[in-house]
Order: C-alpha cells, then structure tokens, then sequence
C-alpha cells in the first residue's frame, strides 16, 4: 500500500512555554480545514518552585478530555503521580 499525501488545508501551529521553567504549557494545530486542536499542561499543581511534574492536561477540539492530579494525595512523598483522574 502505498501512502499519498494530498493536503487539502494549511497546517498552522503555535506554541506557548513558561517563561521560567522553559515547558510547553500550550500547543494548538489544524487536524482538518475547518478542526483546530488545544492542548493544555500544567506542571507541579500550577505552584511555583516544584521539580516540573506534569499534573493536567486539556485537550479541546470537537472532543473535550481532561486529565488531572487531585491537589490532595495525588503526588507520593517523591512527587510521583500517585493518583489521576481523566474526564
């Protein structure tokens, strides 16, 4: 089989970072002419100070899924995802 490419839209991506801890926070990207994607991430709660670990993310588009570390009991003792929850 073979793989053809026939791009039918203009792929248009942007990109957000946080200014001190240099992680993508934000990415958006066309799927589809007229389907646009947002991906959202936060790090260590949304608190300043924390060792960078990944704690939500949003995605947005024609399908909404969330997934999340509750504030509380959510990070072991080493700050490892002890718990999450998806929505």
């Amino acid at each position: 089989m073979l793989y053809r490419h026939t791009p039918d839209f203009t792929d248009t991506r942007n990109y957000s970072y946080s200014s001190l801890i240099r992680r993508l926070t934000q990415e958006s990207f066309n799927v589809g002419s007229s389907q646009r994607v947002n991906n959202s991430y936060a790090f260590d709660l949304n608190t300043t100070g924390g060792l960078g670990v990944l704690t939500s993310i949003g995605l947005s588009g024609q399908s909404s899924v969330n997934w999340s570390v509750p504030g509380s009991g959510g990070l072991d003792g080493l700050h490892r995802v002890a718990r999450a929850a998806h929505q």
